[in-house]
């Protein structure tokens, strides 16, 4: 992940691993302002690998799908200068994976 300009922050992940149920139709990246996060639920898979799970204010909780399953990098546009924002990933079929692990990240200053 890397910031692009202040408002712009380019993300690649790497595709599904495992199996999933179903034929992977695309990946979703959710993502919210820190400040609408209203409970975090940290746990461990079988695979004893730590994920953290957010909960979002509905109303405050962005996504962008993608509909392209070879396609592992996408620019989100439209954040807000210096502000602290998590992402998340997610494959789907008719009904979404479980989640990535989190990444939080500061956008840039406004200039910078």
């Amino acid at each position: 992940m890397s910031n692009i300009t202040s408002s712009i922050i380019h993300v690649e992940w790497n595709g599904t691993e495992g199996a999933i149920p179903g034929v992977l139709r695309g990946y979703r990246i959710f993502y919210s302002k820190v400040e609408d996060i209203i409970n975090e639920t940290i746990y461990t898979t079988i695979d004893n690998v730590t994920i953290t799970n957010y909960v979002v204010n509905e109303s405050r909780l962005l996504n962008e799908t993608i509909y392209d399953v070879g396609l592992f990098q996408y620019n989100i546009t439209g954040l807000e200068a210096y502000t602290q924002y998590c992402l998340w990933v997610t494959a789907f079929t008719v009904a979404d994976s479980p989640n990535s692990e989190a990444v939080c990240f500061l956008t840039d200053e406004d200039g910078k």
